[in-house]
């Protein structure tokens, strides 16, 4: 019989990872690295064929960064998610990873009937070649309630 596999090395493990190497500061590494080892489900391998994934610039005015952390796919890509993890529903936004991209991605109705994925600058924690986005949440429907402060502010 063949012998068993080798145990990957913590060396290993952060060229999976991909390239932290330029992170000097021990907790921001740690905090990358937490990234690539919190619980997610895979998704979808991007890019590919049929699915268009760029960078956009951030929405930034006076010092602030407005867009922090969120960028946009488009709806026919959502549904692709939504069927790849098994919901019945199509959210409207999911909370994601993917080479080394965290962020949010809310549904962008402009970006056509393609399977189209934007990231924007604030979202690029570090280089990794991994290609499989991964989803950790998605929005989800809630009850609404209303109570007298809101009912005041819609009169």
């Amino acid at each position: 019989s063949d012998p068993p596999a080798a145990l990957p090395t913590a060396a290993d493990v952060r060229k999976w990872v991909g390239s932290l190497d330029h992170i000097r500061i021990p907790s921001k590494f740690a905090s990358r690295l937490g990234l690539v080892l919190s619980s997610s489900v895979a998704a979808l391998r991007l890019p590919n064929d049929k699915v268009s994934v760029g960078l956009v610039p951030d929405i930034e005015e006076n010092g602030c960064v407005f867009s922090d952390g969120i960028g946009a796919i488009s709806i026919s890509l959502a549904k692709k998610i939504s069927w790849s993890i098994g919901l019945s529903f199509v959210p409207s936004c999911f909370q994601i990873r993917y080479s080394g991209v965290k962020g949010l991605v809310a549904i962008h109705p402009g970006l056509g009937d393609q399977d189209v994925a934007r990231f924007r600058k604030s979202m690029v924690k570090f280089e990794s070649g991994h290609d499989v986005l991964e989803i950790l949440n998605w929005s989800k429907p809630q009850a609404a309630y209303l109570n007298r402060q809101v009912i005041a502010i819609l009169s």
